[in-house]
């Protein structure tokens, strides 16, 4: 059925766009054999399309077995783990207290002291200390506690009572559970298609090789996955795939640098001339060649640290976490033995060999570009070009290559001799020269030469020219700086566009709150108040007119359509920005999206992590901190709070907390939350919260991830993939994790997936609380002031500007929009965001013969064929493009 070489990219296909290629052979399968397929794909919340089904039977029986196994599989890895690697079992899903949500412990503290009573003094031939009892203990393997049987119920606990790690299942303590966990839970399931997709893979798999190449912004984690796919699978036919041009440095660097990596340099990088520009670009391709990250952010690594002269030589924020956890250590320990792993900033990499014939292609590709802007462009990455030159040695071929020989001399400040190097004054450091020395013009002039620069400095611009305009009463200072805009918007980037389009029209008064997403390999979300000047009108207005006019002529390019049919609940969905950063996900939500949630349904947050096999022990906590509508902390469902009460009501339940994830099982923890329960006690904000209490960061773990079901039957199985509504990956270094904010009041879930720095062990909501507070107060201030362009923004550029009637679903039906005669494009974009509809239920209009531009919040309807379609939460139809392929 599948090439073994292809079997990535074929996942790609099922997972992402809900397409199984299947070529036809000359079997007959027997009905009872597909209806076989169909319950294992219902049991993971899929149901395959009649065209799939008929195509699948027609394979021998050694195909078809091959062909159900890869997809149950691959369906299955992509509801949970993300990867095929690890089979989960139902062990791997059962929670501390098997009988959760029941038989949950209402007072924690009372159990606390019940297992520090065991701990400390239960013995095997003593009488239990908590209840008198003999002959009732059990010791258990491997922790060796004694537990005593009358105190702590066996049929309910899966783990060591007292310290709540994995032990073994085989002594007497451990009863068969009164619940069939295993049964299928009654619940009310949608199921998501999976359709037959006719043609070659390979001509689908180029299609999208040229779309990711077209991208404009860094790829998520997923399509960068998608990436390296390709370039392993189909390696050097890949040069021949390759479109004109690759607008994103980074996957310039990333095609190249893993092509280089797998296939032979003499051949990868004479074409790589083409698309390699700048120094930049050749220092990401050489990151990429060594295994790094393309964007070139700041990689983290792990250090241990044991002993106080160790200890000793830390300094700053660093010193002042250590200092923090060895306050909370055990006192029984001396200071001196104490170990921390502190993670640092690695200013190095380990740098691939770089064979003498590749050294000189690398150096070759740096000499193309002119010594000014070549030495410029090396002193924005000083030290990383200092390190590489250790690897390159310039100075080798300072006769053949002398303008790259020279260029290293500015890196280095002194030439080979010893002597100092001449010296060189950057770009960017003229620009910010004019700009302290109030040279606006002279700025200008500048940053023209760069347009992404220009735009990106285009709001700073206007407030140094509007405090000029109020020093001197001069309403013109600003208008030399639009006109420069204008003059460049055709140059700048999508994203920049789409960035600038949303952030324009809310400068005309502050912000409740700032968030910055600097370059990261994960978002920590420093926010701030907004102290700058606002912009008049006058100003904002023309600027929003250019860059409006220049997305909406961009899109009128791409392929028209008929009509189109987008969805208004996008109105709340954030168009992509920072993808580098944002948290693997099942379904690519962007950061800041609100998402409505059924009110009838019980919330189940679930959390899963494994070590690995020869890692340390890690305990991970799943933690719900509540707030009031003022983001004043009102409690949590936590590891030391496994019932939370409020106003005499139990709004949520933990499963128990695990403190072990042994390899290969790993170990789960549930909360349910019963957000009526949480409304009427007052409570306004639920916010989930990931700690990393011991052990391994996130990033160095075999597996983790988290996520929210909606259940109905909540005594089933502990996790139903078919009702998993969001599954997300953790990673990176840091101790607190801030995935989601649920909005009770409104049943609305904030998705924000923002990381904070937190402790290096013993991370919990009570010792973070403020914090939380601030993120959550953050966040939704920041995307609640709409800082942000909407997918429903773009959505209605893209249709307003490749059609000429637009039909629109919302609370009250289908509106039909028709752009009349004489009416711009722009001025039918805006008409369609405020509503004024040329006719009303019009569903009926609807083409079913012709293709659509669709852009739909969920895939419920069924689109003709050839139809291009953006779909965030698939069911009967699942999307042609992402959301980043519409800002390319």
């Amino acid at each position: 059925m599948f090439l073994a070489r292809r079997d990535a990219i074929a996942t790609y296909f099922l997972t992402r766009r809900g397409k199984v290629f299947v070529e036809e052979s000359g079997a007959a399968q027997p009905a009872h054999v597909m209806e076989a397929l169909e319950l294992e794909l219902a049991a993971l919340g899929y149901v395959a399309s009649y065209r799939l089904l008929r195509r699948l039977a027609t394979l021998p029986d050694e195909q078809l077995a091959a062909a159900v196994r890869w997809m149950t599989e691959t369906l299955h890895a992509f509801k949970t783990t993300g990867s095929k690697d690890a089979k989960l079992g139902a062990s791997s899903f059962t929670p501390l207290f098997r009988s959760f949500p029941a038989d949950v412990p209402a007072d924690t503290h009372a159990l606390w002291r019940q297992r520090v009573l065991a701990y400390c003094f239960g013995g095997m031939r003593q009488p239990c200390p908590t209840c008198g009892q003999r002959g009732t203990s059990h010791l258990l393997d491997p922790c060796y506690h004694v537990v005593c049987e009358r105190c702590f119920d066996g049929a309910n606990y899966d783990g060591c009572p007292i310290c709540g790690e994995h032990v073994s299942k085989k002594g007497p303590f451990f009863q068969p559970s009164a619940q069939d966990r295993a049964s299928i839970p009654k619940e009310h399931v949608v199921y998501v298609r999976v359709d037959l997709e006719e043609g070659d893979l390979d001509a689908a798999a180029r299609k999208l090789f040229e779309s990711f190449c077209a991208r404009q912004q860094p790829l998520s984690p997923g399509d960068r996955e998608g990436l390296t796919a390709f370039t392993k699978t189909y390696r050097e036919a890949l040069l021949e795939w390759l479109p004109p041009r690759i607008p994103l440095r980074e996957n310039v660097a990333a095609v190249f640098g893993d092509l280089v990596a797998g296939c032979a340099a003499e051949r990868v990088l004479p074409v790589a001339e083409r698309y390699v520009k700048t120094a930049t670009d050749v220092l990401r391709m050489l990151v990429v060649f060594s295994g790094g990250d393309a964007s070139l952010a700041p990689e983290r690594g792990w250090q241990l640290v044991r002993g106080d002269d160790a200890i000793r030589r830390w300094r700053g924020p660093t010193r002042e976490r250590i200092d923090e956890y060895r306050a909370h250590r055990d006192g029984r320990r001396r200071r001196a033995d104490v170990a921390i792993t502190v993670s640092v900033t690695r200013r190095r990499w380990r740098m691939a060999k770089l064979p003498r014939p590749m050294r000189r292609a690398v150096l070759a590709l740096l000499e193309r570009i002119p010594f000014e802007t070549l030495a410029d462009d090396m002193l924005r990455h000083r030290s990383r070009w200092a390190w590489v030159s250790e690897h390159l040695h310039p100075h080798e071929y300072a006769s053949r290559f002398p303008n790259t020989a020279r260029a290293f001399l500015v890196v280095h400040g002194k030439d080979p001799n010893g002597n100092p190097a001449p010296a060189h004054r950057t770009w960017t450091s003229r620009v910010e020269r004019a700009l302290a020395r109030g040279k606006l013009d002279e700025a200008l002039t500048l940053l023209e030469t760069r347009p992404g620069e220009l735009g990106r400095r285009f709001d700073r611009l206007l407030r140094i020219a509007n405090a000029r305009a109020r020093a001197t009463n001069d309403a013109s200072a600003t208008v030399p700086i639009v006109k420069s805009f204008e003059r460049i918007a055709g140059k700048l980037s999508t994203p920049l566009l789409v960035a600038l389009a949303g952030h324009l029209p809310t400068r005309l008064r502050p912000l409740p709150a700032r968030v910055f997403f600097p370059k990261t390999t994960v978002s920590l979300g420093p926010s701030g108040t907004d102290t700058r000047a606002p912009l008049r009108a006058d100003v904002v207005t023309p600027a929003l007119h250019v860059v409006t006019s220049t997305l909406l002529a961009r899109f009128a390019t791409r392929p028209p359509f008929d009509c189109a049919l987008i969805d208004e609940r996008l109105r709340d969905v954030t168009a992509p920005f920072g993808e580098r950063t944002a948290s693997p996900s099942a379904v690519a939500l962007p950061r800041g999206s609100r998402v409505p949630l059924p009110p009838s349904h019980t919330l189940r947050l679930f959390l899963h992590w494994c070590e690995p096999e020869k890692g340390a022990r890690t305990d991970v906590d799943l933690s719900v901190a509540f707030f009031d509508a003022s983001f004043c902390y009102v409690g949590v469902c936590s590891f030391y709070e496994l019932t939370f009460h409020h106003a005499g009501k139990v709004v949520a339940r933990s499963s128990g907390d695990r403190t072990s994830a042994p390899w290969p099982d790993g170990a789960s923890e549930y909360v349910d939350l019963d957000r009526a329960v949480a409304r009427e006690s007052g409570i306004r904000y639920a916010m989930m919260v990931v700690n990393a209490y011991a052990g391994m960061p996130f990033s160095q773990l075999a597996r983790a991830f988290a996520g929210f079901m909606l259940r109905d039957d909540t005594e089933g199985a502990y996790f139903d993939p078919r009702k998993v509504a969001l599954r997300f990956g953790l990673g990176g270094d840091n101790g607190v994790f801030v995935p989601a904010v649920v909005d009770l009041a409104d049943d609305v879930l904030h998705w924000i997936d923002v990381y904070s720095q937190g402790a290096f062990s013993m991370n919990a909501v009570h010792g973070s609380k403020s914090v939380l507070a601030r993120i959550g107060a953050a966040f939704s201030a920041y995307f609640g002031a709409h800082a942000r362009a909407s997918m429903w923004d773009l959505a209605r550029w893209q249709a307003a500007a490749r059609t000429r009637r637009v039909h629109v679903r919302g609370a009250a039906g289908v509106r039909r929009f028709d752009r009349k005669d004489g009416e711009t494009t722009e001025a039918f974009a805006a008409r369609i965001d405020r509503g004024e509809h040329d006719a009303e239920d019009a569903e009926a209009a609807i083409p079913e013969d012709r293709p659509l531009l669709a852009a739909l919040f969920t895939g419920d309807a069924s689109l003709p064929e050839g139809s291009e379609s953006y779909v965030l939460f698939p069911e009967l139809t699942h999307g042609t493009v992402a959301a980043a392929d519409w800002i390319a």
